[in-house]
């Protein structure tokens, strides 16, 4: 059941955001379909985009999430576009790119990003060590850290314990911590 895309193509990772799809395939190239009026697909500002590969460098991973796109490059460092209302792609401003833009992290210590989430309105990466996390966007219920503001470059949080996996939420994150233990922040409104 559903639609094969390009079967003739070898796909390695998917992440869908709220109207649109990006994929990296077998040659570490990213693709993406569906809307891209708010700057998520790199083309046009266009209501409906086809199967379009995105001229950024080759990617490890890909995060999307609402209007937002962020990816991993082999070399680990971190590209992002599209919808940015919130600082969630980490420009310094508050407006949405129609092209990718590589985010400087200027991470403490061992400074390559290793892992990406993208939530609604606020992005993360943790370093190659786990050690550190950095957020940017918004944090109004505090999902970033506890200072309640917006943040529109990345904020370095030290993790002791170490971040081994995280995911974003709407207005919450949560990481799995070594040794293997669930840690969540921001919001609780609804339980989450």
């Amino acid at each position: 059941v559903g639609v094969q895309v390009e079967p003739q193509r070898t796909w390695r990772s998917v992440a869908a955001g709220l109207f649109h799809t990006c994929a990296i395939d077998s040659q570490n190239a990213l693709f993406c379909f569906g809307n891209a009026e708010m700057g998520q697909i790199p083309t046009l500002n266009e209501n409906r985009v086809g199967l379009t590969e995105i001229n950024v460098p080759p990617l490890q991973s890909v995060q999307t999430y609402l209007a937002t796109t962020c990816g991993l490059t082999l070399n680990d460092e971190l590209i992002c576009y599209g919808d940015n209302s919130f600082g969630q792609l980490a420009t310094g401003q508050v407006r949405n790119l129609y092209g990718s833009v590589q985010v400087a992290l200027n991470a403490p210590g061992e400074g390559d990003a290793k892992s990406i989430a993208a939530g609604s309105s606020h992005t993360c990466v943790t370093t190659a060590s786990g050690d550190m996390l950095g957020c940017f966007g918004r944090n109004f219920d505090r999902q970033i850290d506890s200072a309640s503001r917006p943040f529109f470059t990345p904020t370095w949080i030290p993790q002791n314990p170490h971040v081994r996996i995280l995911s974003l939420g709407d207005s919450h994150s949560c990481a799995i911590t070594t040794p293997w233990q669930l840690t969540c922040w921001g919001s609780n409104y609804r339980g989450q």
